[in-house]
């Protein structure tokens, strides 16, 4: 239990920001530690091959550069001082970390130069071994980054990959891996790569500036990619090939040749991303080529909940409701975005979606016109900062569970009041707000408004004590 507490707060400190490196053993007089041991080496695979060194056990590598490669065999953890300064560096030969055991960390290390030419050649190489947590690290200079093939149920959390010649992390044939918050830019191929892969959760990655940003390949079905920035890649920022039943949500994706592609990929579930000032903003490539069938996917999450967002739509939104008929602005576009014969978006949202967790549980959910920034929930009042060009007219429609305030509002606009109006599709489980203002960089506030019948009850109470308490002050004292 000790060493899980350890070993945590470790990892906790790796990834707390301007973190400079662990505090090494103070006797040391060879970078390698065995904590658990107390044992020195001069090597990382020294250590590594030790008979002392056994499953369960942390090696931590103090700063510097290790020439050579790294064969993981036993299920430990390998803790770098700092992501910065703690390299392994492959010298252009072969993978230089390669994992085949079960329940292995590896954490805190710059890792460079993996063979050039080898197709699994890589960074961080995991094979036939599941339930790892890969996390911390820096990837650079290799042919991959971090490649998984057939390994299954790991953990990819803050890894920074880039400048590598074929894609910054890639999983073959490997299944129920989260990948989070990693940074996969600047390959010379693909951000995130997944072939024949299922079941995988990519959250809260960045894929920028390389030639695809995340692609699916070859039946990587029921996979989940949410909460993504995807932008500036030169072909497709999202690619699925002959991939199905996957769901992207919340995702933005912008400035890409292509934001999404499809190809052979049906029956995929795709809302609430904002697409971006994509040169084509959606692409099947069976549109170039008669003989190839179309892929076709729900582009909805149904109303009120809404589709995407998609920058280059014209219409208006003068009109609310499921058949968008009734008068009155809710945030959906009042006429369909149309993807192409077989595919359409019905509900496409009139701005930018955002989702800000409050708790595991509770999300609230916006759609606006308007950049959001400084999302905080107190326990009773959502504040946030819109920002939008001067003088045009910023938009906001929110979504509030109703166990987080299940009550009447208010809403300010810097200090004023304004109207909103809360949607007929509102309903016991979560309210929707809409209202209006003029843009430049204002604060919002909702906070909760009491109902008459509240404040007369509350009045009440005061007064009743205001009369009780004098008189048992007085019967306690001139009863003593």
């Amino acid at each position: 239990m000790k060493k899980t507490v350890l070993l945590a707060f470790v990892l906790a400190l790796l990834s707390t920001p301007g973190f400079v490196g662990l505090v090494r053993p103070v006797s040391a007089s060879l970078p390698v530690h065995n904590i658990d041991s107390g044992l020195d080496y001069a090597t990382i695979q020294e250590a590594m091959d030790a008979n002392e060194t056994l499953d369960g056990h942390t090696i931590l590598v103090d700063a510097g550069i290790y020439y050579g490669h790294v064969s993981v065999s036993k299920s430990i953890a390998l803790i770098g001082e700092s992501k910065v300064a703690t390299v392994i560096d492959g010298n252009g030969t072969r993978k230089v970390v390669t994992v085949t055991a079960q329940n292995v960390t590896i954490a805190g290390f710059t890792i460079q130069g993996s063979a050039p030419s080898d197709v699994s050649s890589s960074g961080i190489y995991i094979g036939h071994s599941n339930g790892n947590n890969i996390s911390h690290n820096i990837l650079t200079s290799n042919r991959n980054g971090i490649m998984l093939e057939y390994s299954n149920n790991s953990i990819l959390i803050d890894n920074i990959a880039s400048n590598n010649t074929a894609c910054g992390v890639i999983l073959r044939g490997s299944n129920n891996n989260n990948i989070v918050g990693n940074n996969a830019s600047n390959q010379e191929y693909t951000g995130i790569y997944l072939d024949s892969s299922n079941n995988n959760t990519l959250a809260g990655n960045i894929a920028s500036n390389n030639e695809n940003g995340i692609m699916f390949w070859y039946l990587s079905n029921n996979n989940t990619l949410t909460g993504n920035i995807v932008s500036n890649n030169t072909e497709p920022g999202i690619y699925l090939f002959s991939s199905n039943n996957n769901t992207l949500v919340g995702n933005n994706v912008s400035n890409n040749k292509y934001g999404i592609s499809l190809t052979f990929s049906c029956n995929n579930r795709i809302f609430h991303n904002n697409l971006i000032n994509n040169l084509r903003q959606v692409s099947d490539r069976s549109w170039d080529n008669p003989d190839l069938p179309p892929s076709t996917n729900f582009w909805t999450d149904g109303y009120p909940s809404g589709g995407n967002y998609w920058s280059d739509y014209k219409g208006t939104d003068l009109y609310s409701g499921p058949y968008q008929n009734v008068t009155g602005s809710d945030g959906i576009g009042d006429t369909a975005y149309d993807i192409d014969e077989n595919n359409q978006d019905n509900y496409l949202l009139m701005g930018m979606f955002s989702d800000f967790s409050v708790t595991l549980e509770l999300h609230v959910q916006t759609v606006s016109n308007s950049s959001i920034s400084d999302f905080q929930f107190n326990g009773t009042a959502i504040s946030f900062n819109v920002t939008g060009e001067n003088g045009t007219t910023g938009l906001c429609r929110i979504c509030i569970p109703t166990a987080l305030l299940n009550v009447t509002y208010k809403v300010f606009v810097n200090g004023t009041e304004v109207p909103y109006t809360v949607l007929p599709c509102s309903n016991s489980t979560q309210s929707y707000l809409y209202f209006t203002y003029n843009h430049s960089t204002q604060e919002v506030i909702i906070i909760p408004e009491f109902p008459t019948w509240t404040l007369i009850l509350l009045i009440v109470i005061v007064l009743a004590c205001m009369l009780i308490f004098p008189r048992l002050l007085h019967d306690y004292i001139f009863n003593i």
